[in-house]
């Protein structure tokens, strides 16, 4: 009887050790629309799931920066699922008016227009489930891109 708790206990202590979430890029940034005094950037979250088991990913809150200035904070309550030990691409949407792009960026259309990378920043959080588990995830990702 004993042998048999020890075994189950070795059993689910494996299923339940978890490796961190990743984010290992941010990739096509670009602007989606713009439309009178608005703009909506896009970008891609490259996640990556070490983990055995899929990981399914809500509520993310993030912080968006260029160039140290921000551009603004994105929420969404969408449902992303990461499957096991793989790389997903996920898609984030900020929307913002041009006058808030062009109060954070110098030259905010130049740099639509110049072929020079800028620093782009996501820093924030998702809030993730593993089977019954809520966890909170932790993200801060710097990368240089070109828009």
């Amino acid at each position: 009887m004993r042998l048999i708790l020890f075994l189950s206990a070795c059993l689910l202590s494996s299923c339940i050790s978890y490796k961190p979430i990743m984010i290992t890029g941010i990739k096509d940034v670009k602007t989606a629309s713009i439309s009178g005094d608005n703009m909506e950037l896009s970008f891609n979250l490259e996640v990556n799931n070490p983990n055995g088991f899929k990981v399914v990913l809500k509520e993310s809150d993030l912080d968006i920066s260029i160039n140290d200035k921000s551009l603004g904070r994105t929420f969404s309550a969408e449902k992303m699922v990461i499957k096991r030990r793989t790389t997903s691409s996920n898609p984030v949407k900020l929307s913002m008016t041009y006058r808030d792009f062009m109060a954070a960026t110098i030259g905010g259309i130049g740099l639509l227009l110049k072929s020079e990378p800028v620093t782009f920043k996501v820093k924030g959080s998702i809030k993730g489930r593993i089977g019954w588990l809520k966890k909170n995830i932790p993200i801060e990702t710097t990368q240089k891109i070109k828009l």
